[in-house]
């Protein structure tokens, strides 16, 4: 690490520790509660064990390489009466725009590796003035339910390749990482507070991280296919036409979709090599309990 990093890594860890304190403590006390509701919502397997974990990284790499940049380009800020608080509202304006996806944490497929950006997810929740126990929350249950759309393996044991992940539109991806932390939030009663820092942090961010919204909202979805836009980018054949009746929810609808992709993207499997029919009606035993008829082409 740059020496000049080092030192104002340091600094500022010493300068922001009870708001680390509060971050990291929110990770510890939530890391197998977050992993543990995305298996109920997405009805997907993931091993703990197999995503590695972070919170120790301040920014993204190239944010850190923009800050020593600037650091050595204007050493006197490391002189300044105010120091450190100087550098981070000069981070807070020049680093961390919304414009900018993966700001506050990211996925890394190939590595099968979550980071969560400390400084970011601090500086950001006081710039917004949102709790930092909040959007560290929100931030974590984001990050590993990109790691469950990967790796969570469903009812017949295949899970998306890396290939598959890593070449889903930005839209699909965060979106399903997005729909799953709607719910997750919602759902729990321990992390509702933070549901409010989810809302406003989306309305806020690019907009495939608002792609999810058609699938929340009932009234989007009158027989009519789930969204074209979404097929096409997952090479999913059509037709795909879901009938479904008032009483289905269009979280079991995204589900059943979700696990139509991972079927398909594991057709060549022994285990997936199922007939149609019954690839139905496995589906809908899981997610609907016959209210769903999924009429679907995948061979």
């Amino acid at each position: 690490m740059d020496a000049n990093i080092a030192k104002v890594n340091a600094d500022i860890e010493a300068f922001l520790a009870p708001e680390l304190t509060i971050l990291r403590t929110t990770v510890r006390n939530s890391v197998r509660s977050v992993h543990a509701e995305l298996a109920r919502q997405t009805a997907l397997s993931v091993d703990f064990v197999a995503v590695a974990f972070s919170d120790t990284t301040p920014l993204r790499p190239d944010l850190l390489v923009r800050l020593a940049r600037q650091l050595a380009d204007h050493p006197e800020m490391l002189r300044a009466s105010d120091y450190p608080s100087n550098i981070l509202e000069w981070i807070k304006h020049n680093l961390l725009s919304w414009d900018d996806p993966n700001i506050l944490g990211w996925y890394v497929p190939d590595k099968h590796h979550i980071d969560l950006f400390w400084l970011s997810i601090v500086l950001c929740a006081q710039r917004e003035k949102w709790q930092v126990d909040a959007l560290t929350c929100t931030v974590l249950i984001h990050e590993w339910a990109h790691a469950f759309t990967h790796l969570g393996e469903h009812i017949d044991g295949g899970c998306l390749s890396d290939s598959t992940f890593s070449n889903l539109s930005p839209a699909i991806c965060e979106g399903l990482a997005q729909y799953w932390t709607h719910y997750s939030l919602k759902d729990h009663l321990i992390w509702h507070a933070a549901f409010h820092v989810y809302v406003e942090l989306m309305k806020r961010q690019p907009q495939e991280y608002r792609a999810h919204i058609p699938w929340i909202d009932p009234d989007d979805f009158k027989e009519a296919y789930l969204d074209a836009t979404m097929i096409r980018s997952l090479d999913m054949p059509l037709p795909y036409f879901l009938n479904f009746t008032g009483q289905t929810s269009i979280r079991e609808i995204v589900r059943a979709a979700f696990l139509t992709l991972l079927l398909k993207n594991n057709r060549e499997s022994q285990k997936c090599k199922i007939e149609l029919a019954e690839m139905d009606n496995r589906i809908v035993d899981q997610v609907g309990k016959g209210t769903i008829d999924l009429g679907i082409v995948i061979f």
